[in-house]
């Protein structure tokens, strides 16, 4: 995941959405471990 992103745009957000989707639904997702490292670096 790429975290520059956020890195770049943190002074222009109160907070962020994060949408977690089933595996079997389709739909491209992370994982929740992926998306608290990423929080936590």
């Amino acid at each position: 995941m790429d975290a520059d992103i956020f890195e770049f745009n943190y002074e222009k957000s109160d907070g962020i959405w994060v949408r977690f989707f089933k595996k079997g639904s389709g739909v491209a997702s992370i994982k929740n471990s992926e998306a608290l490292e990423v929080a936590l670096s």
